[in-house]
């Protein structure tokens, strides 16, 4: 059985440890690539229902998901960075400057 002392030993043996870390395998960028977006959409629809609701009690819940859903997109985006991975940002696009195409 370890001991406390031995599972803090352990913990910082491995934290200061300055062996290089190997790169995600693909699936865990695809899955959080994946988890990255969905939070992207959900925050969005959590400010179409802060802009459609008049319940102050739902207004406060929508608030403190959408707060939520900003930090753990933060947290994501600071992983990917800190394996080297660039995250792409969702382009804001502006309606009067796309060409119409004619056929």
């Amino acid at each position: 059985m370890t001991t406390i002392i031995d599972a803090v030993k352990d913990n910082l043996q491995m934290n200061l440890d300055d062996e290089p870390t190997n790169p995600m395998h693909v699936g865990e960028v695809m899955n959080t690539w994946l988890y990255l977006t969905i939070m992207d959409e959900a925050a969005i629809y959590i400010q179409i229902g802060l802009n459609t609701t008049t319940d102050d009690d739902v207004k406060q819940m929508l608030q403190d998901s959408l707060k939520q859903w900003i930090l753990r997109g933060k947290d994501s985006k600071s992983l990917w960075k800190r394996k080297g991975y660039t995250c792409l940002l969702r382009v804001r696009s502006v309606p009067n400057q796309i060409q119409m195409a004619f056929l």
